[in-house]
């Protein structure tokens, strides 16, 4: 069997650049995402920096000047990168330290207004028990026939009335001492 090689286009002899799948390799592909810095950890651009500093030194023991200057432009441009890394970590950093003390404050501030609640529930409830007070200071302190002051307009008394809850869910059967409630006569002859 024969195998046959698919035939390739002709483009002169030059490769077609294909971007890589997380779209990284050709700026041109990716969308404009100008206020979103791509920067890679701080280790690296130190790194490489060092790197090529070195091979500059080493170049330029070697007397060849112009490869060292190639190297310097090299490290130039990972300490530009490097610096920009900072810059970014350090606005981040502070970004963060000021949600962290907004979200202190607005803790803070809630925890204030529910103390200020609590301070008032706690003089109203000292206010109306002060008001009871006085109230039964004036009611105990009046005569055995109820009237303290015979000029004021006399004051009646509620009567105290139980409260009776109801289930609507339960049956209510006789209890037992309790008499039985009379039944309505049945037509129904009694054997």
């Amino acid at each position: 069997m024969i195998k046959r090689n698919r035939p390739r286009p002709n483009n002169g002899g030059m490769r077609q650049h294909r971007p890589h799948q997380n779209g990284y390799s050709n700026p041109s592909s990716r969308n404009d995402e100008s206020s979103e810095v791509r920067l890679k950890n701080r280790g690296y651009y130190q790194q490489m920096f060092d790197k090529y500093t070195t091979a500059a030194r080493e170049s330029l023991s070697l007397g060849e000047r112009i490869e060292a200057e190639g190297h310097y432009q090299h490290a130039e441009h990972y300490l530009r990168q490097l610096n920009d890394r900072i810059k970014y970590d350090n606005e981040a950093q502070q970004q963060q330290q000021q949600r962290y003390q907004a979200q202190q404050a607005a803790a803070q501030n809630q925890q204030n207004q529910q103390a200020a609640k609590a301070a008032q529930a706690a003089q109203a409830a000292q206010s109306s028990d002060a008001v009871e007070t006085t109230e039964n200071a004036v009611v105990s302190s009046a005569a055995p026939n109820g009237d303290a002051n015979p000029d004021a307009p006399a004051q009646e008394k509620r009567p105290y009335r139980k409260r009776v809850l109801r289930t609507p869910h339960r049956r209510h059967t006789p209890q037992e001492g309790a008499p039985a409630q009379a039944t309505a006569p049945s037509d129904s002859p009694a054997s």
